[in-house]
């Protein structure tokens, strides 16, 4: 796993918005991210490890691999 992911905030936040399963549309809705910068986010966080993404349909599905990373994102988050 790489933890320099964690550095950015909106990554951050984006954790803590999948606390529960979601797709890029409800992440849109609910990140306030473009879609550009919230596909380059998932992206970085898949490839560290952190988020999984699954296909129901024609839609993706996104979510965090190990719910511990959503009490880290918070305590971090809680300090800046």
């Amino acid at each position: 796993m790489d933890i320099s992911v964690l550095s950015n905030e909106k990554r951050l936040r984006l954790l803590l918005c999948l606390e529960k399963p979601h797709s890029v549309s409800q992440l849109l809705e609910k990140c306030n991210l473009s879609q550009s910068a919230l596909s380059q986010h998932l992206t970085k966080l898949k490839r560290a490890g952190f988020v999984n993404c699954s296909r129901h349909g024609n839609r993706q599905i996104y979510t965090t691999k190990n719910k511990k990373i959503i009490k880290v994102a918070k305590s971090i988050i809680e300090l800046i």
